[in-house]
């Protein structure tokens, strides 16, 4: 562990690298904080990282999307000068579950076409609320998601330009950033100072604490425990190199499986055009298993499988090589955080870091001001 960071006075300690942790730090600094950034691994960026595996550089090993936001996307294009292309994303839906005699149907949905549907779903949502006040409004608001615009963007070299952006940012910053540099517990005594501890030693911000939706770390108030995080999950992410064609044109899959067929992948990306691969006829294809412990026991071969299953890919595709990514989190739904956020003290800040488009869409009553500082 670093000496300077125990011999530093800081104002704000920040838990974590992903995107919206750098972001914070660098609003936590423009509001004049003296800020430490410590990351427990050995590189920047949570979830958000690249790898080089088979000789292929730059290859994510994550299924990430920017779902649309007006506001994210013109922060990340004014502020970091991202330059954001069009990511074709599409639904997987189960019409049917399998049986002995019945092949499971797949229905592929354009984003743009679902997101159609969701704005009727809306126009008739209205209709219905205005015409009886007595109207379902609970059921309707949670069935039906309203969105006015329907393009998915994406850094055009994927998550390494964002990634260079922030580390750009923080080189220019006066943000102490510590790596390898692992968190054993945060307490917030009854006399209102925040210690956070770590293996050699306790550092105490003047300040607060910033900590992410998903965190797993121990946190006592007042001499109790605070249970931020009531699961702890593997997100478990399988990059393939393939030799394959395509079958149909994707880039980005969300899979809804409701019929609780065992498809085992609930996110499905095409990452070659943000890699070093320019071979024809070769893919790079990040699958993310399930949550279910059966998707854990997936061997390689039958995760290609599955892709050829679904129509994603042709026939016959040869396996060249495969990366196996383990990210483990904390887990906290949207409606729990703001139930516990409202009520955490002063010493303590959580981030909404569910969604990056919808934690910068949240936070950005506060974030524009890095735009505005440009």
């Amino acid at each position: 562990m670093s000496v300077a960071l125990l011999n530093t006075a800081y104002d704000v300690v920040v838990v974590g690298s992903s995107p919206m942790m750098i972001i914070e730090a660098l609003y936590q600094e423009l509001q004049g904080h003296r800020v430490a950034l410590v990351e427990k691994a050995s590189e920047l960026g949570g979830p958000w990282r690249t790898k080089t595996f088979d000789d292929i550089a730059n290859v994510e090993v994550g299924c990430h999307i920017i779902h649309h936001s007006e506001e994210s996307y013109q922060f990340l294009t004014d502020w970091l000068g991202l330059e954001l292309s069009f990511l074709p994303t599409h639904y997987l839906f189960f019409s049917s579950a399998p049986t002995l005699r019945r092949p499971l149907s797949y229905q592929f949905v354009s984003y743009q076409f679902t997101n159609w549907a969701f704005r009727l779903a809306g126009k008739i949502k209205r209709v219905l609320l205005r015409r009886s006040e007595s109207a379902p409004t609970a059921f309707l608001s949670n069935r039906f998601q309203v969105s006015r615009k329907a393009k998915v963007l994406y850094p055009k070299n994927g998550c390494s330009d964002l990634m260079n952006s922030l580390r750009a940012k923080l080189s220019a910053s006066n943000v102490d950033v510590f790596l390898d540099t692992a968190i054993k517990s945060i307490t917030v005594s009854e006399s209102d100072q925040v210690q956070c501890r770590f293996a050699d030693g306790v550092v105490a911000p003047k300040e607060f604490v910033v900590i992410g939706q998903y965190t797993d770390l121990a946190v006592t108030v007042n001499a109790q425990p605070l249970r931020v995080s009531k699961d702890t999950l593997d997100w478990v992410h399988v990059t393939l190199h393939l030799k394959a064609t395509k079958k149909k044109k994707f880039g980005y899959v969300v899979v809804f499986d409701t019929h609780k067929t065992g498809f085992a992948l609930s996110r499905i990306a095409d990452v070659t055009p943000y890699s070093s691969l320019r071979k024809d006829g070769e893919l790079l294809i990040c699958c993310q298993l399930s949550t279910q412990g059966a998707a854990a026991n997936l061997s390689t071969a039958e995760i290609t499988e599955k892709l050829v299953e679904a129509g994603f890919l042709e026939a016959a595709p040869v396996l060249l090589a495969a990366y196996e990514d383990v990210y483990t989190s904390g887990w906290l739904t949207g409606t729990e955080f703001e139930a516990l956020a409202g009520t955490l003290p002063k010493q303590l800040k959580m981030l909404r870091t569910q969604d990056l488009s919808e934690g910068i869409a949240y936070h950005f009553d506060e974030w524009k001001a890095l735009a505005e500082a440009v």
